[in-house]
């Protein structure tokens, strides 16, 4: 995705690059090739492209339509919806043999309406639908479903409190407005209340924590405040949605956490921003029937043996053990923290950004970490990318096997 780029004069159109992978990696010389796609042009919908469209700010792929091909689905949370300025909308296109194909796309916003019904929640100005995105089979019905996170949505009486869409898929039909279901903080039943300001659903993952074959949905609320007699702001949270076979999500487990429910978190504080980034991987080298939780939390205070450092950022690893995300087994890692590369920096902003995958072919979860605010010889803000690899052990992640990078030492 390029949501900032200008094209032809129209500023902050973006659009979405596709480079199609191959058994010798990412090709761009031989079909299908890579190719570009934008708004109301070559066929796309959602046409025509305007100011502020800011397509490509989230992407999800995933098999919607049960063909097993990928398809995409684009974030254009700056789109206008008629006269409303800033609604948004999400472009799904459809994956065939030959890669990516207009011939097969469906276009969503809160106005939309099928044969199979309505969105639960109706189109506002400056609502954001398509900030972020997460694909997951949440029904356990082979084919992947679609979450929608509008962290601008004004409910009854408030400002920015935030709501969560999902549009379930089926096999041929694709995402459909058929059962489609929407969440809001209070309605989640986790025990956390819906408040001004709080952008719920400003991010999203899923994968199945649970290990029930049913995949599972992180919300998050990184502008969370904490009233427990004294006001904590935008200290962060995160909510669980968990995901059950034949049914879809459910509200019934539901649970919502804080760092503080978390062993090794680190104290809760003012701007921390707990759940900015999520992964999920099988960390955790004795959970193999289920999937481990990565939480970023890039404002983190750090202690380094002497004082706090702020905005250092921090990672914490969890796991699902019964019913609950783990407080005991949980991890924190941080610069030369838990045997991370690096040392501690003020605003180094380590877990802005996380991804999981298998970096080493050991069959084992890795995890890296962007740190966007890490200086280098005196330059600011260079940025560097940390892994964390993953062993055979049952800690879940090696001590000794860490690496970094920034844009000079690759």
């Amino acid at each position: 995705g390029v949501p900032w780029r200008d094209i032809e004069g129209v500023t902050n159109a973006g659009w979405v690059m596709v480079v199609y992978g191959s058994a010798a990696g990412l090709q761009t010389d031989a079909a299908p090739l890579p190719k570009r796609f934008q708004l109301g042009i070559d066929g796309v919908f959602g046409g025509p492209r305007a100011p502020d469209d800011i397509m490509g700010w989230a992407l999800a792929a995933g098999d919607f339509d049960g063909s097993g091909i990928d398809d995409l689905a684009i974030g254009v949370p700056g789109k206008g919806v008629g006269a409303l300025d800033g609604a948004g909308m999400v472009l799904v296109l459809y994956g065939q043999n030959g890669g990516l194909t207009i011939a097969d796309q469906d276009v969503f916003t809160q106005d939309s309406v099928d044969g199979g019904g309505t969105m639960v929640e109706v189109a506002e100005a400056d609502d954001g639908f398509g900030t972020s995105l997460a694909a997951g089979d949440f029904n356990g019905d082979g084919v992947d479903d679609l979450a929608i996170g509008v962290p601008m949505e004004d409910l009854p009486g408030g400002s920015n409190q935030g709501f969560v869409h999902v549009l379930y898929g089926a096999s041929i039909i694709g995402l459909r407005l058929f059962g489609n279901e929407g969440f809001t903080q209070t309605g989640t039943d986790s025990g956390d209340l819906t408040e001004n300001q709080d952008r719920f659903g400003l991010h999203l993952v899923a994968g199945d924590l649970s290990g029930d074959g049913a995949d599972e949905l992180v919300i998050g609320t990184p502008f969370e405040d904490f009233e427990g007699g004294v006001t904590v702001s935008d200290t962060g949270s995160i909510t669980v949605l968990y995901g059950q076979v034949g049914v879809g999500l459910e509200t019934l487990l539901s649970e919502s956490y804080i760092e503080t429910d978390f062993a090794a978190g680190g104290a809760m504080q003012a701007f921390d921003y707990f759940g900015s980034a999520f992964a999920i991987g099988n960390f955790v080298a004795t959970t193999v029937d289920h999937l481990d939780l990565a939480i970023g939390i890039p404002q983190d205070s750090v202690w380094n043996g002497f004082s706090e450092i702020s905005r250092a950022g921090s990672v914490i690893v969890t796991t699902q053990s019964g019913i609950f995300l783990s407080s005991a087994i949980a991890q924190r890692w941080a610069q030369s923290y838990g045997g991370s590369a690096g040392l501690l920096a003020p605003n180094q902003l380590y877990g802005s950004a996380l991804g999981a995958g298998d970096f080493d072919g050991d069959g084992f979860g890795d995890l890296a970490v962007g740190a966007p605010g890490f200086d280098l010889i005196g330059t600011d803000d260079v940025g560097a990318l940390y892994t964390i690899y993953g062993e055979l052990f049952g800690d879940g992640f090696e001590s000794h096997d860490t690496a970094a990078w920034s844009a000079v030492a690759p």
